[in-house]
């Protein structure tokens, strides 16, 4: 359990603590100041290849990086290309209580129930969970 708080305690860091905006605005204008650049060092005798297609695929390919480094920044916010946290929590219950099953504990499967998903956290998913898992004696009044 220590190991568990101490690996969340780190998640939650990494999720806070956004990159220095000096560090992003540098990158930033080292790229544009590169990009702009080489069509001054490429000789227009050397053609279409040379001065247009190089350039541009440069130019997408380094933007793309860019553009995903800023995007694994926060991989856990609510874009549709962010992780989906509450699937695979989802899935983890599951597994565990098949493990359980399988194992032929019937004693600790018992301790756990199914309840149902609030509406409120129904949209927080990109699959529909309607689920999830709790500890029969936390709930039971």
């Amino acid at each position: 359990v220590t190991q568990l708080n101490t690996l969340h305690d780190r998640l939650c860091q990494a999720m806070t603590s956004p990159l220095p905006l000096p560090y992003v605005s540098l990158v930033r204008t080292l790229l544009v100041l590169y990009l702009f650049s080489v069509p001054f060092f490429t000789h227009y005798t050397e053609g279409v290849l040379a001065n247009v297609v190089n350039p541009t695929l440069m130019a997408m390919a380094l933007l793309g990086i860019e553009q995903i480094g800023t995007e694994l920044e926060n991989p856990f916010g609510d874009d549709a290309n962010d992780l989906d946290c509450q699937e695979m929590i989802m899935g983890l219950e599951k597994e565990l209580l098949r493990t359980l099953e399988i194992a032929g504990d019937v004693r600790a499967r018992d301790v756990f129930t199914w309840l149902p998903v609030p509406r409120f956290m129904r949209g927080e998913s990109a699959k529909p969970f309607l689920w999830y898992v709790a500890v029969k004696r936390e709930v039971q009044h």
